[in-house]
């Protein structure tokens, strides 16, 4: 661990299961720290410093993903004025198995505190079985964001929707009383998943419940409810207001085609032609920049990721340096990462 913590010795690391992590955020002065980040193989936890008022935590757990029998229960306890943002290093990726593997998340959110639970997505390789369950208590002062999202796999190597099994369940509690319970399971049993899911690659559920996002909420609502549609649209968006008048928030569920897949971006005409006009400045090139610097072709297929990623940029005012957290998602490592089973 690392970054802004604080010492608890009401909890040893001894006294964690295989796989289960304890978390405790509390206000300390002007900034919230984790006064409690415990967690027991595979899972662990990342502990970064950051300039804001929030305490962030990043998940991770050995091999990358989940494999089978694995079972991940995170605790979470946001004290009374304290802000967390969680957040996973990658994706999470689901191995084949006949055994399974679960997560399971209890949080509970003070009063005038603030969760954010903003993962990336979940992956089920081809004869996964993942069961999530998520269950968040919050006082009547506090808010929390939760988004939860999956794709349909590794398209690249021909697994789409081809997971054995995949279910959810989430569940919030706003002052005392549930304001919103969502499940979702999606199994083959029911009928070939890729047919059922259509050209939808990815889905995406997104909850705003607190005083604090009820302004955020209603906006997002009658934004949404004012959105054009076209016949098989690339990303289909709704949502809802929850509670009597949305006092307690929103939900925001969306389905989506995958626009970017082996180095190039599938867009619509009308929308590639606005990302190129609005990225014109950005100069990508498929290898070095032209001789004389100066001419520009906008680049439809983007350069290969590379395990080494070099960025210059140039302010006039002498040399800094910084610290830029992200994830490998390169050929190489997805592949590597394929053959993971149990």
């Amino acid at each position: 661990m690392s970054g802004a913590t604080v010492a608890d010795a009401t909890i040893r690391r001894s006294d964690i299961a295989a796989g289960s992590g304890t978390l405790r955020v509390v206000r300390h002065g002007s900034r919230s720290v984790a006064s409690r980040a415990l967690a027991g193989s595979p899972l662990r936890f990342l502990t970064p410093s950051n300039h804001g008022d929030a305490a962030w935590v990043f998940t991770r757990t050995y091999g990358g993903g989940l494999l089978g029998g694995d079972a991940v229960r995170l605790q979470i306890d946001v004290e009374d004025e304290a802000a967390l943002l969680l957040q996973t290093q990658a994706s999470t990726k689901v191995y084949r198995s006949p055994r399974g593997a679960s997560s399971t998340l209890d949080a509970r959110v003070g009063e005038r505190a603030r969760l954010l639970v903003l993962p990336d997505p979940t992956v089920c390789f081809r004869g996964a079985s993942f069961e999530q369950t998520q269950a968040v208590d919050v006082r009547r002062s506090g808010s929390i964001v939760l988004m939860d999202w999956m794709t349909a796999g590794r398209r690249a190597s021909g697994e789409r929707w081809l997971f054995d099994r995949y279910a959810s369940r989430l569940t919030i509690r706003y002052d005392g009383r549930v304001v919103f319970h969502d499940a979702l399971l999606l199994s083959p049993s029911e009928g070939p998943l890729a047919e059922r899911m259509g050209r939808f690659d990815c889905v995406c559920l997104i909850v705003l419940v607190g005083v604090a996002l009820r302004v955020h909420a209603a906006s997002a609502c009658n934004g949404i409810a004012g959105l054009e549609t076209s016949r098989r649209a690339e990303l289909l968006t709704a949502a809802a207001p929850l509670g009597p008048n949305g006092e307690a928030g929103c939900v925001i569920r969306m389905a989506g085609e995958i626009i970017f897949e082996h180095g190039t971006f599938r867009l619509s005409p009308d929308v590639e032609e606005r990302l190129v006009r609005h990225m014109k400045s950005a100069e990508l090139y498929a290898s070095a920049p032209p001789a004389d610097g100066l001419t520009f072709v906008p680049q439809r297929r983007y350069p290969p990721h590379e395990r080494n990623v070099e960025i210059t940029v140039s302010l006039g005012a002498g040399t800094a340096a910084c610290i830029v957290y992200g994830s490998d998602r390169t050929h190489e490592y997805i592949s590597e990462n394929a053959d993971y089973r149990s």
